[in-house]
């Protein structure tokens, strides 16, 4: 048992540390072993504190879990920290079965408290593993309180219903989670709520923003996020997104320079080059247009909106075969991108029957 629990946290960590790391990321731990000190013990709070109670979920944390030395925040939360950790040796050392399900709460949450660099400052999927062993306390703990209990039928009552309560408390947070998710504008809203300093929920929200047609909120929160991103992928996003608001102006050459600062931050990133073949399409600059969509899709392969586009460009020189192979390969791709839907509808009613179709 003890080998099984410790072969899967091993495999969890390398598989999340190792086989699936992604280059480049920026790493929001701190290099100050005193700064590591208080984000360790920070998060272990957090960590203890969803476990216990599993509110204020966000998909993103920001910064403000981080605390600075010498203020009486960081006491707090080391002195709490090192309670939790001592009772639970303790607990451990006293009875034999409480040994294992502690072992591996420790060995789960280890990874996780920035003893090594982390890509981001805490995030629940971090305690999927930990729950295993939470759920074995949690078990163990129920049990020995109903054993004392048992000949007491009024406490027997009371623990039924603390537990009933407990249970629809813990069904209610699931539901307003779960409703959360229903809409996109709304789950966005609510990561911000939580963490207000989110380059991620900040992209995201803009997004939803300009995808409903308010471009002038879009292009205020690409702006708030690339001025707080430091992962060099996020702020790459931001500004194709902010290129993208841009492009919707009629703003080519603001486009373009947004593009261009997509690149150097992020150098194998597609979409900057598929929005710059957007851009210089517009511009009827045919050859440019060539050059970047070729390059979008050498670095992204199956996207549908660079193959659509790419038709675009093959029809307005000419070549309509090879356009309406393009958008049906960006159909097959995606069937639901409708502009290569109607694109190719429009190429077959001016050309149907072309050689080689």
């Amino acid at each position: 048992f003890w080998s099984a629990g410790l072969a899967m946290t091993a495999i969890y960590a390398l598989a999340l540390f190792v086989w699936f790391k992604r280059g480049g990321t920026h790493s929001p731990t701190p290099a100050i072993p005193a700064e590591r000190s208080v984000l360790f013990f920070r998060c272990l709070l957090h960590y203890f504190r969803l476990l216990v109670f599993p509110a204020k979920l966000s998909l993103d944390y920001s910064p403000p879990l981080r605390l600075l030395v010498f203020q009486s925040p960081f006491w707090l939360a080391a002195s709490g920290g090192l309670s939790l950790a001592i009772l639970a040796l303790r607990g451990a050392a006293a009875v034999r079965p409480l040994r294992f399900p502690s072992a591996w709460v420790a060995l789960g949450l280890l990874p996780f408290l920035h003893l090594v660099p982390l890509p981001q400052i805490a995030a629940e999927r971090y305690l999927y593993l930990p729950l295993v062993g939470w759920s074995c306390l949690a078990a163990y703990g129920a049990s020995k309180l109903a054993e004392r209990l048992a000949e007491r039928r009024w406490a027997g009552r009371s623990l039924r219903f603390s537990l009933a309560a407990l249970l629809a408390v813990l069904l209610l947070l699931a539901r307003s989670n779960n409703l959360r998710w229903r809409d996109e504008m709304i789950l966005w809203q609510g990561t911000l709520r939580i963490s207000p300093d989110s380059p991620v929920a900040l992209n995201n929200l803009g997004w939803e923003y300009f995808r409903r047609g308010y471009a002038s909120g879009a292009e205020s929160y690409f702006s708030r996020a690339l001025e707080l991103a430091q992962a060099p992928n996020v702020r790459a996003t931001a500004c194709a997104n902010l290129a993208v608001v841009a492009i919707s102006r009629q703003r080519l050459e603001e486009a373009l320079r947004r593009t261009e600062e997509a690149h150097r931050e992020d150098p194998h990133s597609a979409r900057p080059y598929r929005l710059e073949g957007q851009i210089f399409l517009m511009k009827k600059s045919y050859g440019k247009a060539a050059a970047a969509l070729s390059r979008a899709l050498e670095l992204a392969p199956y996207d549908s909106e660079s193959y659509g586009l790419l038709g675009c460009l093959l029809a307005e020189t000419g070549q309509t075969a090879r356009a309406k192979e393009s958008f049906r390969r960006a159909l097959f791709l995606d069937p639901d991108n409708t502009a290569a839907r109607n694109n190719l509808r429009q190429v077959e009613r001016a050309n149907p029957s072309e050689p080689g179709d």
